[in-house]
């Protein structure tokens, strides 16, 4: 129910229902919940993600938890919570 293009994702990720993801690298042993979205991101291993969620949307609200590449992509670290 996930609707998921122009990705990269590692083995191991999981991605919940109705979740849309796009334009990212999502890496190995991820949990991104249900309804979320995703857009523009380099995920590292380990991450997750709670259900409704966003990232790649608000850069204002994403800039508070994350770094953001000069080209606007946001860089999530290895094993970060987002709850």
């Amino acid at each position: 129910g996930a609707v998921v293009s122009n990705c990269v994702i590692s083995p191991g990720v999981y991605i919940g229902p109705e979740a849309e993801v796009e334009d990212s690298i999502i890496m190995h042993g991820t949990r991104i919940g249900a309804g979320c979205r995703i857009r523009r991101a380099l995920i590292d291993k380990n991450v997750v993600i709670s259900p409704d969620k966003s990232v790649g949307c608000d850069a204002g609200q994403d800039s508070q938890h994350f770094m953001i590449s000069e080209k606007g992509i946001v860089l999530i670290p290895k094993d970060f919570k987002l709850l």
